[in-house]
């Protein structure tokens, strides 16, 4: 099983309610900030067309057949968990859970590509972040002095044998081009199981940074984790200000102000955190 950290540079705008009436309603349960939970509605992991920076994609059918995953799951601070990276993580940054996730139903005929990627359908989310745990008042004080944007970005696992290739173009790839679902081909992709794939077309992809990194024949590539009706796995989230899903953002955090300085500077803290790994990397 191979894994995948989000982990590069997108700054989105989004906003902090101080308001313990206001609620997020999602799946039937509400959720409302009190002096200890703060929460935060987010969206990411939109189906293809959308395309991570890394030419990494996800098919609308995996992704409905993997978004519950997600519930339950960390929700953390930059990636920052020891057992991703103890080389470069001494210690977690947890600020809280994935309480509860949703996904839209299959429309009839089930999930098919289409072309424009803004209808793309993705995840939404609500995640709790405790006040007591280090970092949390620090980021809510961020978005309440509007001096701090953060995204979201995907923690995951998937098998790479339940993954495929889609070439633009049918340069090397011709007698995949019959069985490529209409839709696919229909943007003029050809998809071509990892496992059958030529060796070629295999080296475009780095599994060690999950990432493709030449293209095929001069033509673009997208690797489709889960393929295109498998599964993949989230284990967390990521609130980051640096991530590789451009449609991936925080929507809103609700907060009380119990705790909550407005006007006062707290950030500091946090950046020298994520300045932390980029350190270690220049020691080692």
């Amino acid at each position: 099983m191979k894994k995948e950290h989000h982990s590069r540079f997108l700054e989105v705008t989004s906003r902090v309610s101080f308001c313990s009436e206001k609620a997020i309603e999602i799946n039937g349960q509400t959720f409302v900030a009190d002096p200890y939970n703060a929460y935060v509605e987010f969206f990411l992991s939109h189906a293809f067309p959308v395309v991570t920076c890394d030419n990494t994609a996800i098919h609308p059918q995996v992704v409905a057949n993997s978004y519950h995953t997600m519930r339950g799951k960390v929700f953390d601070l930059a990636h920052i968990i020891r057992s991703y990276n103890p080389r470069e993580y001494p210690r977690d940054r947890v600020l809280g859970t994935i309480m509860e996730v949703e996904f839209p139903q299959a429309p009839a005929g089930g999930w098919k590509v289409q072309a424009d990627r803004t209808k793309a359908p993705g995840i939404r989310a609500v995640a709790v972040m405790h006040k007591q745990l280090e970092g949390v008042k620090q980021i809510l004080t961020g978005y309440a002095n509007r001096s701090a944007n953060w995204t979201v970005s995907m923690e995951q696992d998937y098998f790479e044998e339940e993954t495929g290739f889609l070439v633009r173009g049918e340069k090397g790839v011709e007698d995949f081009a019959s069985s490529t679902p209409d839709d696919l081909a229909k943007l003029g992709f050809v998809y071509v199981p990892f496992g059958d794939a030529p060796r070629k077309l295999k080296i475009t992809f780095n599994p060690d940074e999950s990432r493709i990194e030449q293209s095929f024949n001069d033509q673009p590539v997208v690797i489709l984790f889960g393929g295109l009706d498998k599964s993949v796995f989230y284990k967390g989230t990521g609130l980051t200000p640096e991530g590789k899903e451009d449609a991936a953002r925080v929507s809103q955090m609700l907060a009380s102000r119990t705790g909550i300085r407005p006007g006062i500077n707290l950030i500091d803290p946090l950046e020298s955190t994520l300045r932390l790994g980029q350190s270690l990397r220049e020691t080692n």
